[in-house]
């Protein structure tokens, strides 16, 4: 949940948000307290921050006035549950969150949000076909959209125009869904990983690269984002790659590193190693 999404929150005289939805619950609340205790409201809520107050089905009776005085604006929507009013109003947060679009295609593999990136041509298209066939799903393809949901939390889409088709050189616009079964297409996801896709001819790998992958950090939206770069040359088929790369994230993120482990076996070998 995002800051602004949390600044919205159901009647909470305690501890109230900076915008307040009025339901049954608060009507419980509104007759159980007394006359005193209902007059000074508005002030008090006001000196806590609050600054908009949306009365729904159920809510008591609000002198507006009263309110505005306060320095709060009263919004009346009797027709509304809370619990679907408070919905509408974070999602309307939500959407206004800080976003941006990247190139490339944007796939849910193992439970992780991948995006594919690289130069045109470089066989993006290709490689989530390939990985789309082995079961996993298709998210967005060339327009990429990113919001910030949280302080490190980036949820990839679609454009609703692109949503569910692809475009793959010599065969064109594909319809992922209709393809693949309803199942190959993802309306969202969270974005855990890059992978940049290499096109240099002989892409050389240093010692350490050798040892932890070419690995990087790439800055989206203030979030830092693992970025894996795998070339091209090393084959053709590079969905077991990506498949393995996802399944190695998982492990870091529980804190096991396959590289370290094998560095301290080497270490324990050097340090006493086995009798002939």
């Amino acid at each position: 949940m995002t800051a602004a999404q949390a600044a919205v929150g159901l009647f909470d005289p305690v501890h109230p948000a900076r915008t307040l939805v009025l339901g049954e619950a608060a009507s419980a609340w509104w007759h159980k307290a007394d006359a005193q205790t209902r007059e000074v409201l508005p002030a008090h809520l006001a000196s806590a921050g609050v600054r908009e107050v949306y009365r729904c089905r159920g809510a008591p009776l609000l002198d507006a006035p009263t309110w505005q005085q306060a320095g709060i604006g009263l919004h009346q929507d009797p027709g509304t549950a809370a619990q679907q009013r408070l919905a509408r109003l974070r999602a309307t947060c939500a959407d206004a969150s800080p976003g941006i679009t990247l190139h490339g295609v944007f796939l849910s593999v193992l439970g992780l949000g991948v995006l594919i990136t690289g130069p045109s041509g470089v066989g993006k298209s290709e490689l989530a076909l390939d990985l789309i066939s082995r079961g996993h799903a298709l998210v967005a393809d060339d327009a990429v959209e990113l919001q910030r949901r949280a302080a490190d939390l980036l949820v990839g889409r679609s454009s609703p125009l692109l949503a569910g088709f692809m475009e793959a050189r010599g065969l064109g616009v594909l319809d992922i869904g209709r393809c693949h079964g309803p199942g190959a297409v993802k309306a969202r996801e969270r974005l855990d990983l890059i992978v940049h896709l290499d096109d240099s001819p002989r892409p050389g790998f240093s010692g350490e690269e050798r040892l932890r992958g070419r690995r990087s950090l790439r800055t989206v939206l203030e979030v830092a984002v693992p970025e894996i770069f795998l070339a091209r040359g090393l084959g053709h088929n590079l969905a077991p790659m990506v498949e393995t790369a996802c399944r190695d994230h998982w492990l870091r993120l529980t804190g096991y590193h396959a590289a370290d482990a094998f560095e301290a076996r080497q270490q324990l070998q050097i340090l006493d190693p086995p009798t002939p």
